[in-house]
């Protein structure tokens, strides 16, 4: 188990627990680079250590390793000799498979409408087929991987497949990574789809207004191409007039946790979350920004027993549903910035947050976040720390003194920038205002453990420049 801190280090461990000197140290270290041999070795031919007194040494440098890696304190950790312990531990059996559909399945970058032209069908190869033979599938996959055989095109295939749309889709662009699909031309076929439509689909149709052009639901005759394929964002702009709880598939005494899972659930099955990726028909995109701020505010509304209480009495008196608060559309606002920030979108995720502060600019935790997203943006796109981060977290202290997580995000600045003292002060500032907050606690932890290796590292150099200064007796 290697490590970079110093105090992990064998030498720093034997200096702090007095078996060696500093003097001692020194020879080691030079016996170490000339002769390229280990520090243990070089301890026991100089005859600082015996060998069991280096093996001691070892077992407290593992279990100081042991507690800075999970910042346990005053850990205890028992090592035992021999093979028979080996035995006793359960073997960790990893289906590769797998881990890549997760991968696949948290990173969603790849545009399956790229990577599936639509005039060409998908087939497994033999490979992919002997491959799969030794995984296990489930019901939904099984029936997925017989449908890839060279007649389909990957619309065809999703509309046909059973089960969840977007883990059919990351399971098809998995076995394409792989090398297990190929393309063949789609067999002929003929389609003929009736134009007509009932009566209630009108009546619907005219109640969303612009929402869905009916036009788009008349499908004329095609020889020789594939079907084409309705996208269900213009179901779901039928359904916009609709009480929020409707929208949401939730009823009024659904937890919170469940509204949230079911407001997930939604914003995955129609890749919301991705909009000007998944959706290249700009009347679809505009369609699918409707439905995520109708959505986002139902969410933001249910998410609140207050809300909730008002919105459900303005309703049942008006029947109507009336304009949103100023306060709740900044919230709809911030709920749709971390859900841009889930993808990596920060530029968007700060327009976002900037409408919610021209909506509420009294809130302070509106400032916070939007620090928070400038730091996170500048760490991933490897650029300085715009001065923006420090102003907003100034601003949002000038609205609220006790706001510790403005401490926080000002500590975590500080440390990026390597001003550990600063950044101490403000973490020391969090645990006053909070005492159980455990990330302030871990971080004070570390830049403590920084800040005394530093010291030592300091005390080390002046020591060695006094003695060289020293004039020879």
């Amino acid at each position: 188990m290697e490590s970079s801190i110093r105090s992990e280090t064998l030498g720093q461990i034997l200096l702090e627990a007095n078996r060696l000197t500093e003097e001692q140290y020194q020879n080691v270290m030079q016996t170490m680079e000339t002769s390229n041999k280990k520090q243990g070795d070089v301890l026991v031919e100089l005859g600082y250590l015996t060998a069991f007194e280096v093996y001691e040494s070892l077992q407290a440098q593992a279990t100081r390793k042991f507690q800075n890696c999970f910042l346990l304190e005053n850990a205890r950790l028992n090592i035992e000799d021999g093979e028979d312990q080996i035995k006793e531990i359960p073997e960790l059996s990893i289906d590769f498979f797998r881990v890549l559909l997760e991968v696949f399945g948290m990173f969603e970058d790849k545009d399956p409408q790229v990577i599936f032209p639509i005039n060409r069908a998908i087939k497994l190869t033999g490979q992919g087929k002997q491959y799969l033979s030794t995984r296990t599938l489930s019901p939904g996959e099984v029936k997925l991987v017989r449908l890839l055989d060279g007649k389909r095109n990957f619309d065809q295939l999703m509309e046909e497949a059973s089960g969840d749309l977007d883990s059919n889709s990351v399971l098809t662009i998995t076995l394409k990574e792989l090398g297990f699909l190929e393309f063949v031309d789609l067999p002929p076929q003929k389609f003929t789809v009736s134009v007509s439509r009932s009566e209630t689909e009108k009546m619907a149709a005219s109640q969303a207004s612009s929402l869905a052009d009916s036009s788009i639901r008349e499908i004329v005759t095609v020889e020789n191409k594939p079907k084409a394929s309705t996208s269900p964002i213009y179901h779901w702009a039928l359904r916009l007039d609709r009480p929020l709880q409707e929208l949401l598939k939730v009823s009024t005494a659904t937890l919170k946790p469940q509204i949230k899972q079911a407001y997930d659930s939604i914003v995955k099955e129609l890749h919301l979350a991705s909009i000007d990726e998944h959706y290249q028909d700009e009347k679809e995109r505009d369609l699918a920004y409707r439905v995520l701020d109708r959505l986002t505010l139902g969410l933001t509304i249910f998410s609140d027993d207050t809300r909730r209480q008002q919105y459900l009495m303005s309703f049942v008196k008006s029947k109507t549903e009336q304009q949103p608060p100023v306060k709740i559309s900044a919230e709809v606002h911030i709920l749709k910035a971390k859900l841009h920030i889930t993808k990596k979108k920060f530029e968007k995720a700060e327009e976002e947050i900037k409408k919610s502060l021209e909506l509420n600019p009294e809130e302070s935790s509106y400032h916070v976040f939007y620090a928070e997203t400038l730091i996170q943006r500048a760490a991933f796109e490897k650029q300085p720390f715009p001065e923006t981060i420090e102003q907003e977290l100034r601003k949002a202290l000038k609205l609220n003194s006790s706001d510790y997580s403005a401490f926080f995000q000002l500590g975590v600045l500080f440390k990026l920038r390597s001003d550990f003292e600063k950044a101490r002060d403000l973490f020391n500032k969090v645990l006053q205002l909070k005492p159980n907050h455990p990330q302030a606690a871990s971080e004070l932890r570390l830049i403590n453990l920084r800040l005394e290796e530093k010291k030592k590292g300091e005390s080390t150099f002046l020591k060695l420049f006094k003695s060289k200064k020293k004039p020879p007796s």
